[in-house]
């Protein structure tokens, strides 16, 4: 970097991006460009007021998960894997975040789970009793865009799709989801 500007060799960001080209007779040959559409480069570790990246995964019942459903709403996604265990300190904070403000229709919380079995997810789930839509990760880029190093992990997302925190701590972020209630009441 050279006077706060980047140069064209640093690193600014990453992308994880799985492309999947077809056969193409002799198109190296030929020298023609592939057109692999907009690829997004986010920077890192997501921060608050940073734009949550989208998603749309498989939901335990059968439906589908989008991000932009929930536009209008504080979304609390929690991040979790299906070996999480389901006595734990921070689910039981979870539940009580859930009861808390369940009923407020500018709310919504999910589970995203990590998994590479879908069946031991839905039983971790089923074990834990958790209320509200859960979905599967399962092969999603999602986990790469969020950058999920750890689990759980929570990020609180506002109505109109902008991160407003992030944290390994549900009961940090009480806080955080009442603070943004309170402005789209």
């Amino acid at each position: 970097m050279s006077n706060g500007v980047p140069r064209f060799d640093d690193i600014i960001g990453r992308l994880w991006h799985r492309v999947e080209v077809p056969p193409l007779a002799h198109a190296s040959e030929l020298g023609i460009p592939l057109d692999l559409g907009t690829l997004t480069v986010l920077p890192g570790a997501l921060t608050p007021g940073d734009p949550a990246p989208d998603f749309d995964v498989p939901s335990f019942d059968s439906g589908r998960i989008r991000l932009n459903d929930y536009r209008g709403k504080v979304l609390l996604p929690a991040f979790w894997g299906s070996d999480y265990d389901p006595t734990s300190r921070d689910l039981h904070d979870l539940k009580n975040v859930y009861e808390r403000f369940r009923t407020d229709p500018h709310y919504a919380q999910l589970g995203l789970v990590l998994a590479r079995n879908p069946l031991l997810a839905r039983k971790a789930a089923e074990r834990a009793r958790v209320d509200w839509p859960q979905g599967l990760l399962e092969g999603q880029a999602v986990s790469t865009v969020y950058d999920i190093r750890t689990i759980p992990l929570y990020v609180l997302i506002g109505p109109q799709g902008q991160v407003l925190a992030t944290g390994r701590s549900v009961s940090a972020l009480a806080q955080a989801v009442e603070a943004a209630l309170a402005t789209v009441r």
